[in-house]
């Protein structure tokens, strides 16, 4: 399936216009959804399938590259398009230097995923869980790396040597061998391991 000019680009700058203020990415889907806009685009198995995974992320896909298609589009009326999935909204570029899309795009990577319709037409339902799998296990890694410095009492951006420094001076005081308690010591030796295996 290829679709060099999405057809959510339009309702999608109508919603943004009247909207009037930024908007979330689930709030967009669900106006388009109410909308039916994707049912001229998606095949009708698909359509009918609205709560499986793989529909979800196929109009996650489809809203993405009209965003892009959008914010690409919007550069000539001197408009920029902010794209992410809690803030969506228009703003002048009047007083800004921004003349390219390079200036004012946020994530190249992103852009080009989503401009790239293989991405989307390849994308069958054990890749989209296989997506998913990989999102949460990065979203406990990094739960698990924030407790990590919290349990070493650091800041979240501190550096490994600020961390084994901070991990020896904590496990030499709380060290069963000098009367200090053998759980606290643990959990110690365990945020310093989850910290190694990041940041050295």
């Amino acid at each position: 399936m290829a679709i060099a000019h999405n057809p959510l680009t339009i309702p999608i700058l109508q919603l943004l216009k009247q909207q009037g203020a930024a908007m979330t990415e689930h709030e967009l889907l669900s106006q388009l959804q109410q909308r039916g806009e994707f049912e001229a685009i998606l095949p009708a198995g698909q359509e009918a399938a609205r709560s499986n995974d793989l529909a979800l992320f196929q109009r996650h896909f489809l809203i993405m590259n009209a965003l892009y298609q959008l914010q690409a589009q919007l550069l000539s009326e001197r408009l920029h398009l902010h794209i992410s999935p809690l803030r969506i909204y228009l703003s002048s570029l009047q007083d800004s230097k921004a003349n390219s899309l390079a200036d004012v795009l946020e994530s190249p990577a992103l852009a080009e995923y989503y401009g790239n319709f293989a991405n989307f037409s390849d994308t069958g339902e054990q890749d989209v869980q296989r997506l998913l799998k990989g999102f949460w296990q990065r979203y406990r890694a990094e739960d698990k790396q924030l407790a990590a410095f919290q349990q070493l009492d650091l800041p979240a951006d501190a550096s490994w040597p600020e961390v084994k420094q901070r991990y020896r001076r904590l496990a030499k005081q709380h060290h069963p061998d000098h009367g200090g308690d053998h759980e606290q010591f643990i959990a110690l030796r365990a945020a310093f391991e989850v910290l190694g295996q990041v940041l050295n």
